[in-house]
């Protein structure tokens, strides 16, 4: 499989069940973001914030936080689903990011790190990892 090809939701499934690590693009917000899981009938996601919006690094909180967010939101059709970041995207992330917050967010357990509970108590609109890990 062509790593820089759209997949289906049903290979963005398989391609978490072999432990590979999917992004997604999406259109409407034009970041990126790391698929945790995609669960259910109705697709619930879980992903991880790894752009911030427009582009603005210097303002950003919400990257640096390791965003949480789990949502049932319908994918777009110019959303992407990849099995490589654009060159340009990693090189960004790299470059605004410590190498702590790379290793969690990139942490193969990161979703068994997730206390749903405190996700719940804090979630608006996503949860700082800090404050749902277990």
């Amino acid at each position: 499989m062509n790593t820089t090809t759209n997949l289906t939701l049903k290979e963005v499934r398989g391609a978490l069940l072999d432990n590979s690590l999917v992004y997604k693009y999406s259109s409407y917000w034009r970041t990126w973001s790391r698929v945790l899981q995609v669960a259910g009938p109705e697709s619930q996601f879980v992903e991880v914030d790894l752009t911030p919006l427009n582009g603005q690094w210097l303002t950003d909180t919400t990257v640096r936080g390791i965003n949480i967010r789990r949502h049932c939101t319908t994918p777009l059709s110019d959303d992407k689903f990849v099995l490589e970041l654009p060159q340009q995207v990693e090189d960004d992330i790299k470059a605004h990011l410590s190498i702590g917050r790379l290793t969690a967010m990139f942490s193969p357990y990161l979703l068994q790190e997730i206390d749903w509970d405190k996700y719940s108590a804090h979630c608006n609109g996503g949860c700082p990892f800090v404050k749902c890990r277990k």
